[in-house]
């Protein structure tokens, strides 16, 4: 989430504790100092400043971040961008993992229901038909 910094030229991370208004930060490609003045914008993950012109924002692109400081528009250095797409692309595989184990584990609980209902009326049957057996004993002993 970018938040504009009034009176500067950085853009920061909302509650970001890492450049505060009179603090000067080193840019992650230049390693230069990224003054009040500059064009700076933070990373939301590493916190580490960066100038606009260092990691190819255009001057409309960074007005356009400059603008938005209600948390919709997000900006990542170019590291931390790589490994947030890496990141992204695993949870969706993880995503589809539980998707399709949830779909199979339903499968096999259907599986077990209806085994189970089988072996309910098996166990019914044979019940019945010991009810019948000791009935015909008990008529034959009674018998003799």
């Amino acid at each position: 989430m970018l938040t504009p910094v009034s009176s500067t030229k950085k853009i920061k991370n909302r509650g970001s504790t890492s450049a505060e208004k009179n603090e000067i930060e080193e840019c992650g490609v230049c390693k230069k100092l990224v003054g009040e003045k500059d064009q700076g914008l933070e990373c939301e993950i590493c916190k580490k400043w960066w100038h606009s012109g260092c990691v190819d924002i255009q001057d409309s692109e960074y007005e356009m971040l400059a603008r938005h400081c209600k948390g919709t528009i997000h900006w990542y250095c170019p590291l931390c961008n790589g490994k947030t797409l890496q990141m992204m692309k695993l949870i969706q595989e993880l995503n589809e993992k539980n998707t399709k184990n949830e779909l199979e584990l339903q499968t096999i609980n259907n599986d077990i229901q209806a085994k189970m209902q089988t072996i309910s009326t098996v166990l019914d049957d044979i019940q019945s038909d010991m009810a019948k057996m000791r009935v015909d004993i008990d008529s034959g002993l009674a018998q003799k």
